[in-house]
């Protein structure tokens, strides 16, 4: 099958998982049990993409959505890189690119961790949403590229 069609797929997969991600709160907050039991469902289900800590995450009618803030970003960033190569075939950054943001990202939950800011859920949804654009462009332009390239010589 032609690549495109698996970057479509892939697409529609994660635009499902970020509304599915949004709909949880939503389904559990509800009054009718049957929509509760999905919504449940649905933070199990994505339970192994995330460490869904409610501090760390929106909230929707009161309830944390099922992804923290940025992991929740890093699937919308993926699928808007998705969205840029389908549009650019072949779209491919410097690796100074993929480098930079590497040290930004490690500075940024190093600080956190070492307690010099806590919480920043912009910062988190920029680190996230670059990371997701980034690491989506990695996988599908220069991964194979460079494994490809490497089993011709």
């Amino acid at each position: 099958m032609k690549r495109s069609f698996y970057l479509k797929l892939l697409l529609v997969g994660l635009l499902v998982l970020n509304l599915l991600n949004a709909l949880a709160p939503l389904l559990v907050g509800s009054s009718h049990a049957l929509f509760q039991w999905i919504g449940t469902g649905i933070y199990f289900l994505l339970d192994p993409a995330c460490h869904q800590q409610p501090e760390r995450s929106f909230f929707i009618k009161g309830l944390p959505m099922a992804l923290c803030v940025r992991c929740t970003f890093i699937y919308l960033g993926m699928a808007a890189g998705l969205v840029m190569i389908m549009v650019k075939k072949r779209l491919f950054l410097p690796e100074a690119v993929y480098v930079s943001f590497l040290i930004f990202l490690i500075l940024e939950i190093g600080t956190e961790a070492i307690g010099i800011y806590s919480n920043f859920k912009t910062l988190r949804s920029i680190s996230g949403l670059v990371s997701g654009i980034l690491l989506i462009i990695f996988l599908i332009t220069i991964v194979p590229e460079r494994v490809f390239k490497k089993g011709k010589q």
